[in-house]
């Protein structure tokens, strides 16, 4: 059965970083092996795009407080 390696960024929730930043550390994490990358923390609909057009792989972030709502379309 196939694996699927998600490293985390954790540069939102503890200040460590931005978007550049971010997309720095994911480049790092893809080019170590990881199919897909975790931002924690990303709840801002324009930094999601930011990071979304700037990660080649899949990215996930977690929805919560201060966050659109699921049904809320991306920003073009």
């Amino acid at each position: 059965m196939p694996s699927f390696v998600e490293a985390r960024a954790d540069t939102f929730p503890r200040g460590a970083g931005g978007v550049d930043d971010t997309l720095e550390r994911a480049a790092a994490h893809l080019a170590a092996g990881a199919d897909g990358i975790f931002v924690p923390g990303a709840v801002d609909p324009g930094t999601v795009k930011e990071l979304a057009d700037g990660i080649d792989a899949p990215l996930n972030v977690v929805a919560g407080p201060g966050a659109p709502p699921a049904s809320r379309p991306p920003p073009a």
